[in-house]
């Protein structure tokens, strides 16, 4: 009697080289889309992220500056900032919002948003432009003196201002009247209201509005805040030219 042992033979052949073509290739598939959608992923959390970072910048530059505007009680004046070359932009403005010291009735006080050029640039339409940076500061003057027309004698300077709001392309501020027309450069030609002729004084006539259009840019994405529009509470407040 004896016991049969039935010998079994191992496949220990591996892959083929068709195989590992073919895994290989599927491997790379796989890798590729996996990179496409994390590419994309990353892309739209990028984009997300610095669209969020504009909405946040304008709603705080909006609140601070319209907060500025609503509680002006004596006098507004917008003018072209300056850019690279030390010439007018045609780009951005400066807003001077004055009211009377709360802690002293003999002075008057004048925030200045004034726009500042950066060296960052971005391309409009083919032609390269700087980035603004909106700065604050405030001043003050004797209200004899400022209302006098004297100009001169402000205290504070562009060397305090502070940062307000960056990655600016455009800012425009637009002053309209007690009768909702647009105070152009001849409207601040007088602190006053002209005494007769009523054509002189539709053109002089008080401030009552002041409207907002700002675009700021990051990363080459844009955003706008259009027309945004803020009251003078107070309604004796008037257009002047006397600024620091």
């Amino acid at each position: 009697m004896y016991s049969r042992k039935t010998d079994k033979k191992l496949n220990n052949s591996g892959f083929t080289l068709v195989e590992m073509v073919v895994s290989v290739a599927i491997m790379v598939i796989v890798a590729g889309a996996i990179g496409v959608l994390l590419s994309g992923s990353l892309s739209q959390y990028d984009y997300n992220e610095g669209t969020v970072g504009l909405q946040i910048e304008s709603q705080q530059y909006a609140q601070r500056l319209g907060n500025s505007i609503q509680v002006t009680g004596y006098g507004v004046f917008v003018e072209p900032a300056t850019d690279k070359d030390g010439n007018p932009s045609a780009d951005c403005d400066n807003i001077y919002l004055y009211t009377i010291d709360p802690a002293n009735s003999g002075a008057v006080l004048c925030d200045v948003y004034f726009a500042s050029p950066t060296d960052s640039t971005y391309n409009d339409g083919g032609t390269t432009k700087n980035l603004y940076t909106i700065k604050h500061y405030q001043s003050s003057i004797d209200k004899n003196q400022y209302d006098s027309g004297i100009t001169g004698g402000w205290s504070g300077s562009v060397s305090s201002a502070e940062p307000y709001a960056g990655g600016i392309a455009s800012v425009h501020y637009t002053v309209y009247d007690q009768n909702a027309v647009k105070m152009t450069s001849s409207a601040f030609t007088m602190d006053r209201p002209a005494s007769s002729g009523a054509a002189t004084e539709a053109m002089v006539l008080k401030p009552k509005k002041v409207t907002v259009e700002v675009r700021f840019m990051n990363k080459n994405r844009k955003l706008t805040l259009d027309d945004a529009t803020f009251f003078f509470r107070n309604d004796s407040v008037r257009a002047t030219k006397n600024k620091p």
